[in-house]
C-alpha cells in the first residue's frame, strides 16, 4: 500500500483586482483521507481602516491585520470576494479523518496607473482613476441563471442614499443587500440565495431593485438549482 499523503490545500484566484471588482477564489484542497468534509474561510484587511464594500453581511469597519470569519460561506469550496482594498483570504479544509489544512491568499486592489516616475525609480506617486456614470445605471447580474452566488453591479452619477433590495416575484421583499449612503461610482454587491434571516431561497425568478431619490431601476434573475 502506498503512504497516504498529509491533508493540504491550495487557494486559487486572482492576486489583482480593480477596486470592488469581484473574484472567484477556490479551495482545492488534497491528500488526507481524501473525502473533504468542511471549509471554513476567514478575510483580513490588508491595507486600510475602510468599510467593507460588496459585503452586506458584515457591516462594519475590519481592524488592519484581523482576521474575521466569513460564516456564511462556511462548507463552500469557492467564494467570490472584491473590495476596494487590498485583503487575503484564509480557508481550513476538515477532511473525513478530521485533519485540517489551512493556505492564504492575498490580493492587490489595483487603484490606477503610476505617474511622474522615472524608470527604476522608488520615488513614485500612484494616482486613483474612478470611473462614475453619468446617470444612474443598474446592470444585468451575473452569473445569471446562478446557484447559489451572482453579482449586482450598478453605478451611481453622485454619492446618495442608496436602496438595493432582492424581492420574490410576487412582490415580497426577500433580502436588503444595501440601505445606506454610497459614494459616486460603481459598486457591486452578492446575494447569496439567502433571505434575510439566513434562510436559503427557492428556485424561481426574483426582481432586484435599485432606489435612489425618486429614481427607481429593476431587473430579473434566475436561481436555478
Amino acid at each position: 500500500m502506498g503512504q497516504t499523503l498529509p491533508l493540504s490545500v491550495n487557494i486559487t484566484g486572482p492576486t489583482i483586482l480593480d477596486p470592488n471588482e469581484m473574484g472567484t477564489f477556490i479551495a482545492q484542497p488534497s491528500g488526507g483521507s481524501g473525502t473533504y468534509i468542511n471549509y471554513r474561510w476567514w478575510e483580513r484587511n490588508d491595507e486600510g481602516d475602510l468599510m467593507m464594500k460588496g459585503d452586506p453581511i458584515q457591516l462594519r469597519k475590519p481592524s488592519v491585520g484581523r482576521w474575521y470569519e466569513l460564516t456564511q460561506f462556511e462548507g463552500y469550496s469557492s467564494i467570490q470576494r472584491g473590495h476596494s482594498y487590498s485583503f487575503s483570504l484564509k480557508c481550513e479544509v476538515t477532511d473525513s479523518d478530521y485533519n485540517t489544512a489551512t493556505d492564504i491568499h492575498s490580493v492587490v486592489i489595483d487603484d490606477g496607473p503610476y505617474f511622474g516616475s522615472p524608470a527604476g525609480s522608488q520615488n513614485f506617486k500612484r494616482s486613483t482613476i474612478r470611473l462614475v456614470p453619468n446617470e444612474l445605471k443598474l446592470e444585468r447580474n451575473y452569473p445569471n441563471p446562478f446557484n447559489p452566488y451572482t453579482n449586482i453591479k450598478f453605478g451611481l452619477p453622485k454619492g446618495e442614499y442608496v436602496e438595493l433590495k432582492v424581492y420574490a416575484i410576487t412582490g415580497e421583499e426577500v433580502k436588503s443587500l444595501v440601505d445606506g449612503w454610497l459614494e459616486e461610482g460603481f459598486h457591486t454587491y452578492i446575494w447569496d440565495g439567502r433571505d434575510q434571516i439566513g434562510k436559503k431561497v427557492a428556485s424561481g425568478i426574483y426582481i432586484y431593485s435599485l432606489k435612489t431619490g425618486e429614481q427607481r431601476l429593476v431587473k430579473k434573475m434566475l436561481l436555478a438549482k
